[in-house]
């Protein structure tokens, strides 16, 4: 039985390479392309930043399945997949200046 039904999305940049973590029931399942090198983008992660006076949306689009991994060895099956048409969009709001 799940009694916690709160999932926690993460999602990082750094140069052209991203990251994106969830958290759910204790369990943290990621795909992150962010080493040394810092240019690989996750494929079938497409996103687009939408700005206006008062907040900026980071609007994820999936446009192909996403396999996340509960450790980073990544050569494993997927444990948790993210499938093809999904969004996920963070509304950050500016404060005034």
């Amino acid at each position: 039985m799940i009694t916690d039904k709160r999932i926690k999305i993460s999602y990082k940049t750094y140069a052209y390479a991203n990251e994106i973590i969830i958290a759910k029931d204790n369990k943290e399942y990621q795909l992150s392309l962010i080493d040394g090198s810092c240019e690989g983008v996750i494929k079938g992660l497409d996103y687009q930043y939408v700005t206006t006076d008062e907040k900026e949306l980071l609007i994820m689009t999936f446009s192909e399945d996403v396999g996340l991994f509960t450790s980073r060895h990544y050569d494993l099956s997927p444990e948790l997949i993210i499938a093809k048409g999904s969004n996920i969009i963070f509304s950050i709001f500016k404060e005034n200046q």
